[in-house]
């Protein structure tokens, strides 16, 4: 069990192992090497719900009485920001909206939450879709916080040409933001060197503004650390101003929370003031999010589920080849490929090319379309590993006790009042950037939150240093100006070798 979270994965991850064997490999390779595949997959931590025996996909009609009629639920889409964004070198202007977007909608929490020290509700917003010409609302989603971090939302931005996302960012706690003049255009370009070894990965260097001016700071290799994925710094464009976001440590991907499916809402019912959504439709975050994970370039956001289609490739490229492409992998990639093992790619590109050229087996774009294909295909054998959406009362189930924990009324206020704190902070920062085309030296105060109750936190991971926000110092590494001295190539690889991680590679094919 990962004691940070508390997730129970041993039972979750049984059934999916069994499917897993017998759907990928053949029966000759079964009898062979089923039983040391089995203990690889039970070994390797991944977070998989509703993958099980015991926890089957829910009948339309269960999803019809929890949801309602008015609102329907898509398997596929953008990630909540805050969960993830993709890598990029210089900072993104997101494209111009003509039509205007609807008034943010007040969320009441799920019943539910992860269990964790750090787990916050973090509220959702309205993403434009471009492809319906129409407004999605990104539900929100439990946040694992990353360590000495705090969540600044993002809003839309009234422009001359219509309306622009202005992003949320993970700034430090506890002290401002502060406006700069936009940076210069990057300067990495990859490594001037040689990976000193497979324990290692490459922080991009980044403009900093001192005394007035930008001075480039370039990048440099270190070592991973187990269970923390770096993020780059960056910065984030606000009109003529920009906003500077040192690096830092967070978790890795499934240890980040608990993601809700977006959806859009039928018949207006978002018009009244009285109006109130409960996100109760989970993404299943674990191997199927690696399996299934996009990135759409002129935004860098991460996109969940189906765009495998030819219409898309302009736009949508899977998420191991954005993290190549400019020239280096980027600290997300890098750390799955440290621990997934040297084939990790290809065996993603491997699935990519199946899901392309079989596209009756892809993931459906809605709840609903998935379910239904599941009912008429309930003769064959594991089709419903297709499943990347579950009601969160049957995640519940299948976790159990330790998985979750119920929001009692002390924790739902708590919530109410971070909800409260991050809304006030985005009119703020609304008010504080629409007002003035110029910013530069001018701060956004953040706000003290309110702690939450925690459960099941004991935990033996340990935070890494962030070396001043730059990157951890190592024990006996001397830390030379523009980087680190890179120990002995050959050294150890912290904290035990890691079995590779799923996907495996399918030879043959899916055999439905």
């Amino acid at each position: 069990m990962n004691r940070e979270l508390g997730w129970s994965e041993e039972r979750m991850q049984l059934g999916w192992s069994k499917r897993l064997c017998q759907t990928v490999l053949p029966p000759s390779w079964i009898g062979r090497y089923g039983a040391l595949l089995l203990a690889t997959i039970m070994m390797n931590g991944a977070r998989v719900y509703a993958q099980g025996d015991e926890l089957p996909p829910p009948a339309p009609e269960e999803v019809a009485a929890e949801i309602g009629a008015d609102v329907e639920v898509f398997s596929r889409g953008p990630l909540h920001e805050s969960y993830a964004t993709a890598h990029t070198r210089d900072a993104i202007e997101f494209p111009i909206v003509k039509k205007k977007p609807p008034q943010p909608i007040e969320e009441i929490v799920p019943e539910y939450r992860p269990a964790g020290k750090n787990v916050l509700w973090v509220p959702g917003y309205w993403y434009y879709d471009d492809e319906q010409d129409d407004f999605l609302w990104i539900s929100g989603l439990w946040r694992n916080a990353p360590p000495g971090r705090q969540w600044v939302p993002g809003y839309w931005a009234k422009v001359d040409q219509g309306y622009q996302w202005r992003p949320g960012m993970w700034v430090q706690a506890g002290g401002t933001v502060t406006f700069q003049p936009p940076p210069p255009a990057s300067q990495e370009r990859g490594p001037s060197s040689p990976r000193p070894s497979e324990n290692h990965f490459y922080v991009p260097g980044y403009w900093q503004y001192q005394d007035g001016k930008y001075v480039w700071k370039p990048g440099f290799w270190t070592r991973h650390q187990r269970g923390w994925v770096w993020v780059p710094a960056r910065y984030y464009r606000s009109g003529n101003n920009a906003v500077f976001v040192n690096g830092y440590w967070d978790y890795k991907l499934n240890q980040r929370g608990q993601l809700f499916a977006p959806v859009r809402f039928r018949n207006d019912v978002t018009a009244g003031s009285d109006f109130r959504f409960q996100p109760k439709v989970a993404w299943i975050n674990g191997s199927p999010l690696l399996l299934h994970l996009f990135v759409r370039g002129d935004t860098a956001a991460y996109y969940y589920g189906d765009y495998y289609d030819e219409r898309y490739r302009s736009r949508y490229r899977p998420w191991y080849e954005h993290a190549q492409t400019y020239g280096y992998a980027d600290p997300l990639l890098s750390y799955y490929e440290w621990t997934g093992g040297g084939t990790f790619v290809e065996n993603l590109r491997n699935w990519h090319k199946y899901f392309v050229e079989h596209p009756d087996f892809r993931p459906r774009s809605t709840l609903l379309e998935q379910l239904a294909f599941l009912r008429d295909n309930q003769g064959r054998k594991y089709v419903d590993q297709l499943l990347t959406t579950n009601l969160l009362s049957r995640l519940v189930q299948g976790a159990g006790q330790q998985g979750f924990v119920r929001v009692d009324d002390a924790t739902a206020g708590s919530v109410r009042q971070i909800a409260e704190t991050m809304r006030a902070l985005t009119q703020q920062r609304l008010q504080l950037e629409q007002g003035a085309s110029n910013l530069i030296g001018q701060a956004l105060n953040l706000p003290q939150l309110p702690a939450l109750p925690t459960f099941n936190a004991t935990s033996g991971q340990v935070i890494p240093s962030d070396g001043g926000g730059i990157i951890p110092s190592i024990p006996g590494v001397r830390v030379p100006e523009g980087g680190i001295e890179i120990p002995d190539a050959g050294a150890p690889l912290p904290g035990g070798l890691e079995v590779p991680r799923l996907p495996i590679d399918p030879p043959g094919g899916l055999p439905f």
